[in-house]
């Protein structure tokens, strides 16, 4: 990157407009390019948080065949039977339900004892998602100084659509990812012990990523080791042939 990541923020500049939160709620789109245009202001990344909530709220389902019907699906048998607390922790804990992630079901329980509408529920995903989205490019952001490059803006605007906040279809291990990235970058960056925490917490997010901990574990102990990680990706490639189907049925036993 042409402004290299530093190990201390550098210095944003003061709030440049205070009535931006009135412009989001008559145009989000727009307050979303204004605060994109000026990015090194405070209010910028919250606006992008505040969208993503938004984004999530007017998500539309348009196939049963997505997760996110599910979701649905979910939340209204949830509203509407006596569901409780007990029941999702008894299925996460028991070997024969095929419970392998608690976080979502928690939210969308917690969702459903106000109402059945699933627009409210992926704006609470968008939450989410939106907070650490955007705390992971502000991260870069901070980090940098003068004008970006056109190739660290290239960078940025490639790494912010890896996760989309438009794929809230698979919204468990999106958000997964996203909270673990974070907290992968907030401690082999900054130094800072709580972002192991914070990955670790992606374990009840989605039910894959302890292998992302192992690797980030390794990862932190031996450090930049090329040839031990080109081995690695080499075996990621046999890795991928894994049947996976196989590998949640261990997870379960």
């Amino acid at each position: 990157m042409g402004n290299s990541i530093q190990s201390k923020a550098a210095p944003r500049t003061k709030e440049f407009r205070t009535d931006i939160s009135l412009l989001f709620i008559f145009w989000p789109l727009a307050a979303l390019v204004f605060a994109l245009k000026h990015f090194r202001s405070n209010w910028s990344k919250n606006v992008v948080w505040l969208f993503t909530i938004f984004f999530g709220y007017t998500f539309v389902i348009i196939s049963s065949d997505y997760d996110a019907s599910r979701y649905k699906d979910a939340l209204i048998f949830m509203a509407n039977s006596p569901f409780s607390f007990s029941t999702i922790f008894t299925d996460y804990l028991s070997e024969d339900s095929g419970v392998l992630d608690i976080a979502q079901r928690l939210v969308t329980f917690i969702v459903s004892r106000f109402t059945d509408d699933y627009r409210v529920l992926f704006a609470v995903f968008g939450f989410f998602m939106g907070y650490f989205l955007s705390r992971i490019i502000w991260f870069v952001i901070e980090r940098t100084t003068g004008k970006i490059s056109l190739f660290s803006g290239v960078f940025l605007v490639s790494f912010s659509l890896v996760v989309g906040i438009w794929d809230m279809g698979g919204i468990r291990w999106n958000i997964a990812a996203i909270i673990f990235f974070y907290g992968a970058i907030i401690f082999l960056v900054d130094g800072n012990i709580k972002g192991l925490w914070i990955t670790t917490a992606t374990i009840f997010v989605h039910w894959s990523f302890p292998l992302a901990l192992v690797v980030l574990f390794i990862y932190s102990i031996i450090r930049n080791q090329t040839t031990f990680f080109f081995i690695l990706f080499v075996v990621s490639f046999f890795v991928g042939e894994i049947n996976l189907d196989n590998v949640r049925l261990i997870f379960q036993t």
